[in-house]
């Protein structure tokens, strides 16, 4: 009894240093490295860089609207094919010209008012130097008239003089008589004076008011004219044409819409897509920005598709710019508080065909396969 009592503690002994072993083991087992024999652990820099891009026209589309405000009374193009593909310079729309057009019937109105006003004023200046030379002959008359007084007056007394005795008085009616001549060649001398100062005036500021009369004329005339081409320009532009060749992705507007340029919107009246290859404009977290370069291949799927087809590409172009997504519209399933670089990526050409706008899952293959 006693002998068996000693062997139980070195048995129990054997079994938990065993046990012990065995939890080692596991432990090991469960977090060894799960490289094969030959193979190395692939450094994070090789890991495959996956994020979401939507496809894009390679020129980015742009909203398009009349320069004009007004009604609109005719829509040539859809936003479906085959009729939203365009040329540059086709119609789009047209707005309702009635005003634009009484503008432009206005604008001629004063561009012939301006015109006589310039004839008008070159009549002016032609007879200025008619005007002076009468001038001229009036303060010659006027000068003359005063010397004529002058000799009535001595005439007058040297008569009196020769027919008054010596000693006698000038008699009453004579004094009047001098005094109705002497006020009537003050007022000769006075008149003469303002002919003269009349004369005066006419030649230092006539030719200069001739000339700012004659460039007033012109301005305005000018003025109208420039008017008109405003106008008729307005006009014209009540026909939206495209800017290019391009296709209208979305029309907003509708036979009957009011249509104001300038007027802050959501989404454009007319969204258009200049013609050229598409791209995908992926969104590449700042974390993945220093392990992609140009030139790098990709895959592209799309997003909301699980049975996606495959088109590949390659990275053409890294922003210089790290911001926060250009797409600030929340979309379920899409963070945008990340700070993100734009990575534009060309694609191959495919038999399955591409939407601008859709989204789709990128993964650019940072290392050599």
């Amino acid at each position: 009894m006693t002998g068996e009592n000693r062997k139980f503690p070195g048995l129990f002994g054997w079994f938990a240093l065993l046990l012990l072993g065995g939890s080692i083991y596991l432990t090991w087992w469960l977090t060894r490295p799960t490289t094969g024999a030959g193979e190395t652990t692939v450094a994070a820099e090789d890991i495959e860089v996956a994020c979401t891009g939507r496809v894009d026209s390679f020129e980015r589309p742009i909203g398009l609207e009349p320069e004009v405000a007004g009604k609109v009374v005719k829509i040539y193009v859809g936003d479906v094919a085959p009729n939203n593909v365009v040329r540059k310079g086709d119609n789009i729309l047209e707005i309702d010209p009635t005003y634009y057009k009484i503008k432009v019937d206005e604008a001629q109105l004063a561009v012939g008012g301006a015109r006589i006003e310039v004839e008008k004023a070159d009549a002016d200046a032609a007879m200025f130097p008619i005007q002076l030379a009468a001038r001229k002959q009036s303060l010659a008359a006027a000068e003359a008239n005063v010397a004529n007084a002058e000799i009535i007056i001595q005439v007058f007394e040297e008569s009196e003089k020769a027919t008054r005795k010596e000693g006698d008085k000038p008699s009453l009616i004579y004094q009047l008589r001098l005094k109705a001549l002497e006020e009537s060649l003050k007022g000769l001398k006075a008149l003469a004076e303002v002919e003269k100062k009349r004369v005066e005036i006419q030649e230092k500021n006539m030719p200069k008011y001739s000339e700012l009369t004659i460039r007033a004329a012109r301005g305005k005339f000018q003025a109208a004219g420039a008017a008109i081409d405003e106008a008729t320009k307005a006009l014209d532009n009540c026909t939206l044409k495209a800017p290019g060749d391009g296709t209208i992705l979305q029309m907003n507007v509708g036979v009957g819409g009011i249509i104001s340029p300038g007027t802050p919107a959501l989404i454009p009246n007319i969204v258009f897509a200049p013609a050229g290859p598409l791209v995908v404009r992926a969104d590449l977290e700042q974390e993945y920005v220093g392990r992609v370069a140009p030139g790098m291949k990709v895959e592209l799927r799309d997003e909301a598709r699980a049975t996606s087809p495959l088109w590949t590409g390659q990275v053409v172009t890294i922003s210089e710019y790290i911001a926060q997504k250009r797409n600030v519209i929340l979309d379920p399933g899409e963070n945008n508080d990340v700070r993100t670089a734009e990575c534009v990526i060309s694609i191959d050409p495919s038999k399955d065909k591409l939407r601008i706008g859709q989204r789709m899952r990128v993964r650019i293959q940072t290392r050599s396969r």
